[in-house]
């Protein structure tokens, strides 16, 4: 099967599969609307303050943390999905003869991810919907094609720290501390609600290390102030060099458990 098929087929697995747990979808779609009515009214409380420490977002605070909270679905996805589907065929006692297969571990790791990627894609365009329809989200001038390049860069990044993680998991078997790490210090420190500018230095400093608060200024930049691709070319940059860093040492990583595993005997037990 060409390589194309092989992610149609995941991407359609996986469709049918979230397709026969309607009230899952319902429960997702109604917290997502019940998330974007709490942040609204926050936001509006936060901004009517005319707080200083928001800089230009303090009159479209709530666009702010829209695009925040919509766009760290993709960092929560790639940090979560490698680890889960890599415990889930460890729990059925399927990872070791997978492995034994002529397929890459890569590929029986990265394609069932691909389904949760485009959920991820239904859950941001959700909320950006959700904030433009009921409580009047603007975006008077979105650079769509910038959008769409920093957010593939974000889901290389992120992709490369998901297989981090689940080459730890591989490793230690229960607990995943670098996913907990990950997604609660990018939540707190990647300028996901608010601007890392009214963070202590010590805590910009570690923000500055962080993909997810580049990520999330390039597209903030994008699809809120409509910046052309020349100007979003540090962003993008910045991105590509997460990427060099993480991909290859996500790769390694997951490479090295793996076989680490297959010498100690530990692939078919949980």
């Amino acid at each position: 099967m060409k390589y194309h098929n092989k992610i149609c087929a995941f991407i359609k697995k996986g469709f049918l599969i979230e397709k026969r747990y309607k009230f899952h979808i319902s429960f997702y779609i109604v917290r997502i609307l019940i998330a974007c009515a709490l942040y609204y009214y926050l936001a509006g409380l936060i901004s009517s303050a005319d707080n200083p420490l928001l800089g230009k977002y303090s009159e479209n605070y709530f666009v702010f943390i829209l695009t925040g909270i919509s766009f760290f679905t993709f960092l929560r996805t790639g940090v979560m999905i490698f680890t889960e589907e890599t415990v889930r065929a460890m729990n059925l006692g399927l990872f070791e003869a997978m492995l034994a297969t002529p397929t890459s571990y890569l590929t029986l790791i990265v394609l069932p991810s691909i389904w949760k990627y485009v959920f991820a894609l239904f859950q941001t365009f959700l909320y950006l919907l959700f904030g433009i329809v009921f409580f009047h989200a603007r975006f008077p001038d979105p650079n769509i094609i910038g959008t769409i390049i920093i957010l593939l860069l974000m889901i290389m990044a992120f992709s490369g720290l998901g297989m981090i993680s689940a080459s730890i998991v591989i490793h230690i078997k229960k607990g995943d501390p670098v996913n907990w790490m990950l997604n609660q210090g990018a939540y707190l420190l990647g300028g996901v609600l608010f601007p890392i500018t009214i963070l202590p230095s010590w805590l910009r400093a570690i923000s500055h290390i962080l993909p997810i608060t580049y990520g999330l200024n390039g597209i903030r930049h994008a699809i809120i102030d409509g910046w052309t691709l020349q100007k979003l070319l540090p962003d993008i940059g910045i991105m590509l060099l997460f990427i060099v860093i993480l991909l290859p040492l996500g790769i390694f990583s997951l490479s090295l458990s793996i076989r680490r595993a297959k010498v100690t005997g530990t692939l078919a037990h949980y």
